[in-house]
């Protein structure tokens, strides 16, 4: 069986807007989290990676087995949806 990647990449310049978005509809389902500075390890299984923006795109890459969550959550932040 293969591995299942989940890949986001969004138009901005501003990685903190994505991070704030993510973190405010995680809010908005109950979902504990926290925003960890990148000196921490990450953990594929449970932590959701954003790279500093090139030409433009902010790169989200999302935990293990993330993939069915994935595009409620992008549509949420492309269309402004935060609560």
């Amino acid at each position: 069986m293969g591995h299942f990647l989940a890949v986001t990449a969004i138009h901005t310049e501003s990685v903190s807007e994505i991070a704030q978005a993510i973190s405010e509809f995680m809010q908005s389902y109950g979902v504990t989290h926290e925003i960890v500075p990148g000196a921490t390890p990450p953990q594929e299984a449970t932590d959701a990676l954003i790279f500093s923006p090139v030409n433009g795109w902010v790169v989200v890459h999302w935990p293990d087995y993330f993939n069915v969550h994935d595009f409620p959550l992008v549509q949420s932040i492309a269309l402004g949806d935060r609560t």
